[in-house]
């Protein structure tokens, strides 16, 4: 029985590291039964994602764009971050969803990696640290948005390791777990700066804009507070990017 694979363009082909889908099809025929399923699985979520963004990117330009645009661009995200659940199945033998998300992007190699944390900025914080650096005010309890400058002061010293902790922070309690729950917080389920993105990348007319701040979300979990800043005009096909890289590998790898 043919594998059930679905299709993928020749560039995805290429980014994943195979001339062409003859050479994919043929390793992944290779691999053992049940990383086979996870890495078929994980091709209809990608598969899903680029029929997604060319169906709405094909209604905005006509100007036909529906109103739960930004939703949608969400559940791109979310499908994506699925697909890190998926073959985090087959990089450790841990059992925790946390655990094998995060297994995921930890096996990517380093210039994926590398290619993650300057696409992503993200500045895990809180309020004390913001208050200490002179950003909020504990009397009125309000803080100043800090910049891209400042965002990247906090954390260009840091190491690889940690920017990548802190971005696999953002898309596991952020991006991942308050979409899965949408239904029962649907504001968490929003994302504004994507459709600003989308249409800037589109080159719709008269797209409103706030300069860097298009780019940059204060989003909350808990004690936490990220401040995120998407050094690229297309965070999903970023996303997209660093999945498909992932799963070449794990295809590649999986007799070994």
């Amino acid at each position: 029985m043919p594998l059930g694979l679905a299709p993928f363009s020749d560039t995805d082909h290429r980014v994943m590291g195979y001339r062409d889908s003859a050479a994919f099809f043929e390793q992944v025929q290779t691999l053992a039964p049940e990383r086979q399923r996870f890495v078929i699985n994980t091709t209809h979520r990608l598969a899903d994602v680029e029929w997604l963004t060319r169906t709405l990117d094909d209604q905005v330009c006509r100007g036909r764009g529906p109103v739960i645009t930004e939703g949608l661009l969400s559940l791109q995200f979310y499908l994506l971050l699925t697909c890190a659940d998926a073959l985090g199945h087959v990089c450790t033998a841990k059992h925790g969803v946390n655990e094998r998300f995060r297994a995921f992007f930890e096996t990517l190699p380093q210039e994926v990696r590398l290619r993650l944390t300057g696409h992503f900025l993200v500045w895990a914080t809180d309020w004390e640290e913001l208050v200490r650096l002179g950003l909020a005010d504990p009397n009125t309890q309000t803080a100043v948005y800090p910049s891209r400058e400042r965002i990247n002061q906090q954390v260009e010293y840091l190491s690889i390791r940690e920017r990548l902790d802190a971005v696999m922070d953002f898309f596991y309690f952020v991006r991942r777990n308050p979409y899965t729950h949408a239904a029962e917080y649907p504001q968490l389920g929003w994302h504004p700066n994507l459709s600003v993105l989308q249409m800037q990348r589109l080159g719709v007319p008269n797209v409103g804009t706030m300069g860097e701040l298009d780019r940059i979300q204060a989003m909350p979990d808990g004690n936490r507070l990220y401040f995120v800043y998407y050094n690229c005009d297309d965070p999903i096909a970023e996303l997209r990017w660093a999945i498909l890289r992932g799963l070449g590998e794990i295809v590649r790898l999986g007799q070994q």
